[in-house]
């Protein structure tokens, strides 16, 4: 099965910004790229600058006249734009619009069209759409986001929505998990031996201490690394304690 997903931008205007969706489609997992009557030149320097790393995506971008001729092979289509106005077709957000994408189980991509930079999609682009897609925003500010944020975000959602994860996290999680609560008590009661051998007199009562400080790790999910660090610590903690309680007593002012 190839890409889930195709980003299809219509009239971009930039070389980098072609290069830079080219870098963040292959980075994501979703190496098709497709141009509309593009005023960039994908070959330009520019572009394969921003499209480091990516160089074959941008290589391989198919160049069309008409957004009809680059949504061919696709099953659907969604057209990306910042206007707030009624929309006849279904309006979706990223993350509804992934999750769509996701559930669709198509053999062939989803599109999703990005328009120029200066004026995003004309009607007719977003006729030619199966459907619109929006990225909230808070009220203008007078800046928008790029061409490439646009598409980052969007390619985000999809990424998320289908589970995609980095494995040296999963490996990580697997080699590194959390403490489970036998052993979470075990370190609270260490903690807490160290405390009481140094005086700490907790308020309003140890036992409410050791009950928040127990939350308080259970909160951060300390892992068996973390807890040989914390008993390490409180070891030399207990170890300069009684080093210097002996040197008190050999002073004579005990």
């Amino acid at each position: 099965m190839g890409s889930p997903v195709a980003f299809v931008l219509v009239g971009t205007k930039a070389p980098g910004n072609v290069g830079a969706v080219c870098r963040l489609a292959k980075a994501f997992g979703f190496p098709d790229v497709r141009l509309v009557a593009p005023e960039a030149d994908p070959s330009a320097d520019e572009a394969r600058w921003l499209a480091h790393g990516a160089e074959d995506v941008l290589a391989g971008v198919d160049v069309h006249a008409t957004l009809a001729d680059a949504l061919v092979g696709c099953h659907r289509s969604s057209g990306a734009t910042a206007r707030v106005r009624h929309w006849t077709r279904p309006l979706r957000t990223p993350d509804e619009m992934a999750r769509a994408i996701v559930d669709s189980r198509a053999e062939s991509p989803w599109a999703i069209v990005l328009g120029p930079e200066d004026h995003g999609l004309s009607n007719d682009d977003l006729a030619r759409c199966d459907e619109i897609v929006r990225i909230p925003m808070p009220p203008p500010t007078g800046a928008t986001l790029s061409l490439p944020m646009a598409a980052s975000i969007l390619a985000w959602e999809v990424a998320r929505a289908h589970g995609a994860e980095d494995d040296s996290l999963e490996r990580h999680r697997s080699e590194f998990p959390p403490l489970d609560s036998a052993q979470l008590d075990r370190l609270v009661d260490r903690i807490g031996a160290t405390l009481d051998e140094i005086g700490f007199d907790p308020r309003p009562s140890p036992r409410h201490f050791r009950g928040s400080l127990r939350d308080f790790l259970a909160r951060a999910r300390p892992t068996v690394a973390d807890q040989r660090v914390l008993v390490q610590m409180f070891a030399q903690v207990t170890k300069w304690k009684r080093r210097l309680q002996g040197e008190w007593k050999r002073s004579g002012r005990a």
